[in-house]
């Protein structure tokens, strides 16, 4: 089961956009939530709004790409960068996926993992970046697979 909320450091993992720039855009407007005494919290539909802003979708495309590109260029020696592409059959599915990958992440604090998600409703595909340490790259990446 998915989550309802999330925060802006969960944000933050699956965007690539610093929690600097993340504010930035909700003092714009371009990002609404809800300010608790714990921190800024978004809803599923908060971040639906959010991730259909033209201006949004080009920032985190730029932000994948540089991941990928950075990767193959040599930039990271050590790292591996793992692309997956897995076949969702609805949108929740997808976001299941995500939020698991979002939590494992969340333990390996200080391992210097990047993630993007991302979920193409026409051809009902979650795709998903990872890059950091391969055996940890690996090790998550089948994890959540293997639960599925």
């Amino acid at each position: 089961m998915h989550r309802l909320m999330y925060t802006l450091n969960d944000l933050a993992l699956m965007t690539m956009l610093s929690t600097r720039t993340l504010r930035t855009y909700i003092k714009k407007g371009l990002l609404q939530g809800t300010k608790r005494q714990t921190g800024w919290l978004f809803t599923e539909m908060d971040l639906e709004h959010f991730f259909e802003e033209p201006y949004i979708k080009e920032s985190i495309e730029i932000k994948k790409r540089a991941l990928i590109n950075d990767f193959v260029e040599g930039n990271n020696p050590g790292c591996a960068c793992m692309i997956y592409d897995y076949r969702c059959e609805n949108e929740s599915q997808a976001q299941e996926l995500c939020d698991k990958l979002i939590c494992k992440i969340n333990v390996l604090k200080g391992r210097n993992i990047r993630f993007s998600f991302a979920y193409h409703k026409k051809s009902k595909i979650g795709r998903v970046i990872l890059q950091g340490e391969a055996r940890v790259v690996s090790k998550l990446m089948n994890q959540c697979i293997m639960e599925e």
